[in-house]
Order: C-alpha cells, then sequence, then structure tokens
C-alpha cells in the first residue's frame, strides 16, 4: 500500500522529472532501473507494491 508521504514523493519527483526535461526512460537510467519501473511507480491508478523507498 502506498501512503500519502509516498504518494506526496513520487509526485515531487515526478515534477521534478518534467521540470528538467527527463524522461521516464533517463530517469531509469540516472538511477539503474527500467522505464517500466518508472512508469509503474508514477502511475497514480496503480496498485503496485512500489512506494518511494523503491526511489
Amino acid at each position: 500500500m502506498i501512503t500519502d508521504l509516498d504518494r506526496e514523493i513520487i509526485e515531487r519527483v515526478r515534477a521534478l522529472r518534467q521540470k528538467e526535461k527527463i524522461t521516464q526512460r533517463g530517469l531509469g537510467e540516472i538511477i539503474g532501473t527500467s522505464h517500466n519501473f518508472i512508469t509503474q511507480v508514477e502511475n497514480s491508478k496503480s496498485q503496485c507494491k512500489y512506494s518511494a523507498r523503491h526511489l
């Protein structure tokens, strides 16, 4: 389950990523994961087990 704090951190990371014009693929390369992982974490409709701690 994603907590409110997790969601806030995820939203801030997304906003910074977009402000810096970094794609999900680019962020994945920077932090050493796939863009699919970034997509799943950022997707607010996803009920996945990922949280901000995974970023």
